[in-house]
């Protein structure tokens, strides 16, 4: 499968799930799931972000740390 039709695929997969989200909750809901996601997101942030500059290479831990829980709280 080359890259074009791979990204499509993943595309159509997430119009699938978002459909399939939106008929299954409501708005109340999909913010308590949010919110959830933030939190686990903002406690996590220190492991985020050591996968992400040993994955990457790029950035500063101690910059992308910040980052993550500055957007989380958003």
């Amino acid at each position: 499968m080359d890259d074009a039709a791979y990204i499509s695929s993943l595309i159509e997969k997430a119009r699938v799930a978002q459909a399939a989200f939106e008929k299954a909750f409501d708005q109340q809901a999909v913010d308590a799931i949010l919110r959830d996601m933030a939190k686990v997101t903002f406690t996590r942030a220190e492991e985020l972000a050591r996968l992400a500059v040993e994955e990457t290479r790029m950035g500063n831990y101690e910059s992308k740390v910040k980052k993550i829980q500055g957007k989380s709280r958003r």
